[in-house]
């Protein structure tokens, strides 16, 4: 008998509901009925050491269907979200996602695979003809040749080359990088030894640690046998509060901690202020490097203040997620579907997949819309549009990927959240991207 798996409703009204999809046909498509809702499948972990992968992608998905469900759905149809888990590896990845495609005849986007999926799960989706945006750092589809692939999200190649750049900025002679195992570790690992090189930052131990180890006391001794500047570090709340609690405790609290995405979540913050014994301490040491999430844009403000609208709702973390470049990527996958459905006026992913990279470009005489409603009411008009959403706008190249801009976070202790410091220069970001620098 087949696992019930979680369904988020974006009705006012609705709870968390667990239900069994319709069983019937493969990804997308009409099957289900023509006024059924239309799934988006999240494929992604909400369980095990990356759950917050998938707890990102919900905050990014009930706020794109509330928004479109307001507005009278997809060519009337409404959206639900629904959760597909991997548990964050590549053999759960695959068995989720063709029981998502088997069992939801009604299935219109999906959101994921992550890192440590992609590589076993996009094949599958491709091979179903489903549209699928992933968050997946894995530098194997910075040149992909699916069709049916985005990345609104750049990848862990640039991520790293970011960190690297951050790195040399700071004057830093040399770096420990201190990954948490795993595919995110082989991602990032590479990218940044060899970026760090190219600027002339020594590194002084790469290390790859166990996620959720009762102790690390012998890493954080090897790390200080060779005392480094700072520490670049990828870990999951649990790990890095013990890390971080023994690094301080072995006299390491002034090494300064440059770190990406997971420490955007309010888990990794709690334990890290623990860590360090409070605000004041930690923002002497905290430095995220992230990408940059567009502020004050009217795409930004629509998705804040849908996700507010909806806090309360089960999964809904507005602290944690309304400045998350990975939760408005989410949301804009689902919003640039509905669009391109609206366009191509068929919910088949292999009819509307041609009309996203259309949505996404600029052009002389194009309408730039920034929410749901604007776009399917410039459609109606006849009108060709770009979309610019809650992440700003979007370069998509052939590949279907992005780099986007890239930004210093520190910790501020008074609002105890991430307070933007500064941006990356973009110039050299994109130099060190291309392979100039």
């Amino acid at each position: 008998m087949k696992k019930s798996t979680k369904v988020w409703s974006s009705a006012a009204a609705a709870a968390a509901l667990f239900a069994v999809p319709a069983c019937s046909g493969g990804g997308g498509g009409d099957a289900g009925g023509s006024g059924d809702p239309l799934v988006v499948g999240m494929l992604m972990a909400f369980s095990g050491p990356t759950a917050v992968e998938g707890a990102e992608v919900v905050n990014g998905c009930l706020p794109a269907a509330a928004e479109i469900n307001e507005a009278g759905g997809v060519l009337g149809r409404d959206i639900e979200c629904e959760a597909f888990d991997t548990k964050g590896t590549a053999s759960d990845s695959v068995p989720a996602a063709r029981q998502m495609l088997s069992t939801t005849s009604n299935l219109f986007t999906v959101l994921g695979p992550s890192t440590a999926e992609a590589a076993a799960a996009a094949p599958v989706l491709e091979e179903a003809g489903q549209v699928m945006f992933s968050p997946a750092g894995d530098g194997r589809f910075d040149r992909t040749e699916l069709d049916y692939y985005y990345r609104l999200i750049t990848s862990d190649t640039v991520g790293a080359q970011a960190m690297a750049l951050h790195s040399q900025q700071q004057g830093f002679d040399k770096v420990a990088l201190v990954f948490v195992g795993g595919a995110s570790a082989q991602a990032n690992i590479p990218p940044l030894e060899e970026a760090l090189g190219g600027l002339g930052v020594g590194v002084t131990e790469a290390m790859t640690i166990q996620p959720e180890q009762p102790s690390y006391r012998t890493e954080v001794a090897r790390i200080l046998q060779n005392r480094p500047a700072a520490i670049i570090f990828e870990a999951d709340a649990v790990t890095a509060g013990t890390f971080l609690t023994e690094l301080n405790q072995a006299g390491g609290a002034d090494i300064p901690i440059v770190t990406n995405t997971l420490a955007t979540t309010g888990d990794w913050q709690k334990v890290a202020v623990n860590a360090y014994g409070g605000d004041e301490a930690l923002a002497k040491s905290l430095q995220v490097v992230v990408r940059y999430a567009q502020e004050g844009g009217a795409g930004t403000e629509t998705y804040v203040e849908t996700l507010q609208s909806l806090e309360g709702q089960d999964g809904i973390d507005v602290p944690s997620f309304k400045d998350s470049a990975y939760s408005r990527a989410a949301y804009d996958g689902v919003i640039l579907s509905g669009l391109a459905a609206t366009k191509t006026d068929s919910v088949e992913p292999e009819d509307y997949n041609s009309a996203i990279p259309e949505l996404l470009a600029a052009g002389d005489g194009k309408t730039v819309v920034t929410n749901y409603s604007e776009g399917v009411e410039a459609l109606g008009k006849g009108e060709d549009i770009q979309y610019v959403g809650a992440n700003g706008e979007y370069r998509l190249n052939e590949f279907h990927n992005v780099i986007g801009a890239f930004a210093l976070y520190d910790w501020d202790p008074a609002a105890k959240e991430l307070r933007l410091v500064n941006q990356l220069p973009a110039d050299e970001l994109e130099a060190l991207a291309s392979g100039q620098r």
